[in-house]
């Protein structure tokens, strides 16, 4: 997966805030899922939801190197979903979407402050678990609740925005 990561919220102190986050990411799809002997495969995902972060810079700013550094954790929950393309060598094509809640992320960052725009990295754990799942092929598209569905972990890597209202 490669994210990218948008937060909007406001900051209640130095140390708190709440906003609402929304994520795209690449992903990337092995060859055990897709042959590309036989199939042309992409894939991407949509994350969002409301988020709550506690910022410490506080806590170290009497070192000289903390500067313009705000480091922070955050926990979140929202929605996920995961979309699947894939065509044959023959041109037919298929899509299937895996939809449903995102239980839990914890998150660990650190932003560069430039006044109300933040931009930095960030680490994120994220718990949940597809409960839906559509598949749409040339002949129409079937919609179903996944009978055993099982919970998946996300550890991904990405670079944020933030914006401060």
């Amino acid at each position: 997966m490669l994210p990218v990561w948008f937060d909007a919220g406001y900051r209640w102190s130095d140390q708190f805030y709440t906003g609402a986050y929304f994520q795209w990411a690449a992903l990337f799809v092995s060859d055990e899922v897709c042959p590309k002997k036989l199939f042309t495969c992409s894939a991407d995902d949509l994350r969002f939801g409301l988020n709550v972060h506690w910022h410490f810079k506080r806590l170290i700013e009497h070192g000289d190197w903390a500067g313009a550094f705000d480091p922070w954790v955050g926990l979140g929950t929202g929605y996920e979903s995961a979309l699947t393309h894939v065509e044959t060598l023959l041109g037919a094509k298929s899509q299937e979407t895996n939809h449903g809640f995102e239980y839990a992320n914890v998150q660990l960052g650190g932003d560069y402050v430039g006044g109300s725009f933040h931009v930095g990295a960030f680490a994120t754990l994220a718990i949940a678990e597809y409960v839906r799942r559509a598949h749409t092929t040339p002949s129409g598209t079937e919609g179903f609740v996944i009978p055993d569905p099982a919970v998946h972990f996300w550890f991904f890597l990405g670079v944020r925005g933030q914006y401060d209202l």
